[in-house]
């Protein structure tokens, strides 16, 4: 899995602050005080404005004055309370706390909500009243988001220095769900800024202590929050370190040393039979983690076998971890003193959880089983579209349904794109033009969608061009891939070039071997490749020396892909390597070559790829027509006709769909011009 794929697996999320209080009252509830009448005013209006903000995307004007009207409506009742004669002290921060939030979520009033802030502090300050001392730190929460909704960005140091502060301060209060809190965002602000190792101290710490409250599902929310940014940012070793932690947690039975268990769906006990985390949900998100860390470190087998624990996770969860996943929350308990304080925690919605898990099982079988990888895909697309249907009709602020809407966008845009790559594959060319186009409308109606995956779309587009034969649009997209910023998308549309340069009519061979050497160089110059692209560039190799006739070398090159191909369960690559071999084989040692091409013809069947089953078929039928042995000769002759009809009959359609495609465009393209 990729950097960019791994941004959008956000597990967990820091959960929220504690509740007022019932501070917000119903219109047809008892009211014994004026200040409650306007309170409940205000919580009318502002319940409107909410509604309104969810019916409004995209924004129409009209809808937006209403949303204005409203919300200024419920600030000025809420200002009315203040001024309204003199106020029990827990009234005035409760409103000035409200008129804060009012202000950040809906006017962008900063330093208006930081005054209301700062005055309620100061209130507070004046009594020992032990619900004020929660409200300390509600309200320094509230601030840490006003500094950093700062637009000139000058609030970030303060904001770190406000969450130590607060977290220290929480810990010798004793109330460890507000230091539990502090440092999860102070840790979430580090990783956003790119200071992962200062994050992974922060979270590291927060563990640390938990573990010595005796706070075990706590420490591992915290693990779990620190193995998510870690994988976000590619650092392996600090991801193994918070896992290590994790399954001692977890799976305390086994040895640190990613020598994993397969099952995970029942909780583990220690020595004493007791189980350290049994709480199903976080068992669920350290599962799916595990999964991901173990693709990242190329251990695709291990990833596979971890797959049916997580999907039993899933499908069959506790009925406490069920009701969690409905609302989207897991619940943990910490001690205070002498009893516990309820924590929730954020994870993702049902759907969206579900779409999580179909991108990573597809993913898992993308190398090994194409099929099994395409049914997941397609789950997960119909899964986010269900939720981008849903969210419409969601309440909140306009902040919260972007920033819900763009982890969907980018989640779909993501199982799009791998759809279409195992399209590629499987021959199902329609199919690919299909999702490729869909991929493109997605993408382009929001522009900063497109500069992130625009090299991804180049390269899948050259690589579809590729795969039916149109060689000059393939160039074109490839080349724009290799020019882009995404390191792993120019190395994979580099190979491509090579090859397209080695093995077809366009450009030259020398072409692709200088395209070679600047791998090479890039390679001897430090820029370390994943096992994939090792994988990749083996293979490029040996069939660069095959073409220069240098046997030694060209095994050489091909069986090292294959060992690593046999780490990754690659098996497309796989079979390609073992053909290649064959091939080379094939006027030395015709019954070793025999095995060779045989054996990836029957691969190439079983993973639906008809092209290379044919290009298989096709030099079986020359060594058995050299060995004179016209009863498999004839078998494979017919083994081909039948794959040369299934070929053919893929690229006339879609060559037809993209012909007929592209006169719909050129007429629409003259309409607009006429109109």
């Amino acid at each position: 899995m990729s950097q960019r794929d791994m941004q959008q697996v956000n597990v967990p999320t820091p959960y929220p602050p504690p509740v007022l209080g019932n501070e917000q009252v119903a219109l047809d509830s008892p009211i014994s005080q004026p200040y409650e009448v306007l309170w409940a005013l205000a919580e009318y209006y502002l319940k409107t404005a909410t509604s309104l903000v969810a019916a409004n995307y995209p924004e129409k004007e009209e809808t937006t004055t209403s949303i204005y009207t409203h919300v200024v409506a419920a600030v000025r009742c809420l200002e009315a309370v203040l001024v309204s004669g003199v106020l029990p002290l827990k009234v005035e921060v409760k409103t000035r706390y409200r008129l804060a939030q009012i202000l950040l979520a809906h006017t962008f009033n900063l330093p208006e909500a930081d005054t209301h802030l700062q005055k309620a502090i100061l209130l507070i300050q004046k009594t020992s009243d032990e619900q004020m001392l929660e409200f300390r730190f509600i309200i320094k929460d509230l601030q840490c988001e006003i500094y950093q909704a700062d637009p000139s960005g000058s609030g970030g140091k303060t904001v770190k220095n406000v969450l130590k502060q607060a977290a220290a301060d929480a810990l010798r209060l004793g109330m460890p769900r507000w230091y539990y809190h502090f440092i999860q965002r102070r840790a979430e602000l580090h990783a956003r800024e790119g200071d992962i190792k200062l994050c992974f101290s922060v979270l590291m710490s927060g563990a640390e202590e938990a573990g010595k409250r005796g706070d075990v599902d706590m420490k591992a929310v915290l693990l779990l929050f620190l193995a998510h940014h870690t994988l976000m940012a590619r650092h392996d070793m600090l991801t193994q370190d918070a896992i290590s932690q994790l399954q001692q947690l977890v799976e305390p039975q086994v040895p640190a040393d990613i020598g994993y268990s397969n099952d995970t769906s029942m909780p583990p006990v220690t020595d004493n039979g007791t189980a350290l985390v049994s709480h199903g949900h976080l068992r669920l998100y350290y599962s799916l983690i595990l999964i991901i860390h173990l693709i990242h470190l190329g251990k695709a087998k291990d990833a596979l076998n971890r797959l049916t624990a997580l999907h039993a996770l899933v499908e069959h969860p506790s009925m406490s971890a069920n009701v969690e996943i409905d609302k989207g929350l897991a619940t943990v308990t910490v001690r205070r003193g002498d009893s516990f304080d309820t924590v929730p925690v954020t994870l993702h919605s049902r759907n969206k959880l579900y779409a999580l898990v179909f991108l990573v099982s597809g993913i898992a079988h993308k190398l090994n089983d194409n099929f099994k990888a395409k049914k997941h895909f397609l789950e997960g697309i119909k899964t986010i579209e269900k939720e981008l249907g849903n969210i419409s009709t969601e309440t909140g602020s306009v902040q919260e349904m972007v920033e819900a809407r763009q982890w969907l966008a980018e989640t779909k845009v993501v199982l799009l794109r791998h759809f279409a790559e195992v399209g590629i594959v499987r021959g199902e060319f329609c199919d690919v033009f299909r999702f490729m186009t869909k991929l493109v409308e997605w993408c382009s109606a929001d522009a900063v969608l497109w500069r992130k995956y625009q090299p991804i779309v180049s390269l899948d587009w050259g690589m579809f061009y590729q795969a039916i034969g149109q060689y000059a649009r393939a160039e074109w997209w490839l080349k724009s891939a290799a020019e882009g910023n995404d390191a792993n998308v120019r190395h994979i549309a580099k190979i491509h070039l090579i090859l397209l340069y080695f093995t077809e009519t366009i450009g030259d061979r020398s072409m692709g071997a200088a395209m070679l050497e600047d791998l090479d160089r890039e390679q001897e110059s430090g820029q370390s490749l994943s096992d994939g692209q090792r994988a990749l560039l083996g293979t490029v190799k040996g069939v660069s020396h095959m073409i220069n006739k240098d046997i030694r070398q060209t095994k050489l090159h091909l069986l090292e892909s294959i060992k690593i191909c046999e780490t990754l369960s690659c098996t497309q690559l796989r079979f390609i390597n073992v053909a290649l071999l064959g091939e080379l084989f094939s006027n030395v040692d015709s019954m070793q070559a025999e095995k060779m091409v045989a054996t990836a013809y029957i691969m190439a069947k079983k993973s639906h790829c008809e092209s290379f089953a044919l290009v298989c078929a096709r030099v079986l039928i020359e060594i058995y027509q050299r060995r004179g042995d016209k009863e498999k000769e004839e078998k494979y002759r017919t083994m081909a006709e039948g794959h040369k009809e299934k070929v053919e009959k893929a690229y006339m359609d879609v060559w037809k769909m993209v012909e007929d495609a592209e006169r719909a465009s050129a007429a629409a393209t003259v309409t607009s011009q006429a109109t």
